[in-house]
């Protein structure tokens, strides 16, 4: 999905800013500006690591790649929860991919990224009763991997999708999707040890079509389709439903404790970003209140609301952000009914919803449609 995007405003912990400065120093990340704040695009430490891995695999020297690119791998190794800059990774990414001479350097380092190397966050992965629960903890704490995407949790009638939309200004190699959605796969298969089957329903990535596809179908063994208008991977519904996992709940919980605190420091003072994942989370099928969505963030309605106004936005605002984000990717990106999509968002009839999609975007839901299909 393309429209509707917004930069994020973030401040890095103490800790993990001291890691982006020592280890990446000889680099400026790319910045946007948000009101009036900037944000520092991010990806945490454990990700180059895991492209390390897949370096020494191949027998290459992974120390001195990370030094042309400017990081250094003991301190990356010292602090995996620290921070490195998306831009640095780019710029790693590319500079694999020029040593190898190969476009899927991103599906190697998924194989390698193991959910352990990220510490409470895979320990959180590694706990959940689903994986349909580990791909929900995936949509809801994305920020612990990259702050330069947003990702969300869709359902469909037979398939459950983890949908991953590029910041407007964040400039991510597509390796970096590829590495993400490759680590995905390998891990929820990695939980059904037994099955054999694939998980996956599909892939979609926005990425052109690279010269070896079959690498992609062979690391994902499902369809992969390119030059999409999304990054999205989508999960068969009914194997999901039919593989529980034995969990654990009290580790679970301290997980995710540990995982929530992180990202806090995080995102900073920005109660935009949370009351909009909070909508993402939980728009679909009705219309969530100020109250509701205050209480799911453990503050009282008068100080979100206040709190929003000093963001120069307010919370009716934002429910119709997230509604024109929701309503775009639904019409451009699947085929449901359009009286399905409007109660999905919580309108009461189809007129109204009508006249939304008007005010958003200029036209009709069936003109959003059209347009998407070229």
């Amino acid at each position: 999905m393309r429209g509707q995007q917004h930069c994020r405003d973030h401040h890095l912990p103490n800790t993990a800013g001291q890691v982006v400065r020592a280890i990446a120093a000889p680099y400026d990340a790319r910045r946007c500006v948000v009101m009036s704040h900037q944000v520092e695009y991010t990806t945490i430490a454990a990700w180059p690591l895991a492209l390390c891995k897949a370096l020494a695999a191949r027998g290459l020297d992974h120390v001195a790649i990370l030094a042309r690119v400017g990081l250094d791998y003991e301190k990356l190794v010292a602090e995996p929860e620290g921070r490195v800059p998306v831009a640095v990774m780019t710029r790693l990414w590319a500079e694999v991919e020029a040593v190898t001479g190969e476009e899927s350097v991103g599906l190697a380092a998924g194989r390698f990224a193991h959910p352990m190397h990220l510490h409470a966050f895979g320990m959180l992965m590694m706990s959940c009763d689903s994986v349909i629960t580990a791909l929900e903890h995936i949509g809801r704490y994305y920020t612990m991997v990259t702050n330069s995407v947003t990702t969300r949790v869709v359902r469909e009638e037979a398939r459950l999708g983890l949908l991953v939309e590029l910041m407007p200004d964040a400039e991510i190699n597509p390796a970096g999707v590829d590495a993400f959605f490759a680590a995905i796969a390998n891990f929820s298969q990695n939980l059904l040890p037994r099955s054999r089957d694939s998980l996956l329903h599909s892939v979609h990535l926005t990425r052109p079509r690279p010269r070896e596809p079959k690498r992609w179908e062979d690391v994902f063994r499902c369809d992969v389709l390119f030059e999409s208008e999304v990054n999205a991977i989508w999960f068969n519904w009914g194997k999901l439903q039919s593989a529980p996992l034995p969990g654990d709940p009290a580790l679970s919980a301290h997980s995710e404790a540990s995982v929530r605190r992180y990202v806090e420091r995080l995102s900073g003072s920005s109660w935009s970003t949370r009351v909009r994942q909070t909508l993402l989370e939980t728009l679909e099928g009705r219309e969530l209140s100020l109250g509701e969505v205050a209480a799911r963030l453990s503050l009282s309605e008068r100080s979100l609301r206040r709190y929003l106004a000093n963001e120069n936005t307010g919370f009716r605002e934002l429910v119709s952000q997230v509604r024109a984000e929701l309503a775009r990717h639904y019409l451009s990106n699947t085929d449901l009914p359009i009286a399905e999509i409007a109660t999905r968002l919580g309108f009461s009839d189809g007129s109204n919803f009508n006249r939304a999609c008007r005010r958003w975007f200029g036209v009709s839901p069936g003109g959003v449609r059209k347009k998407a299909g070229g």
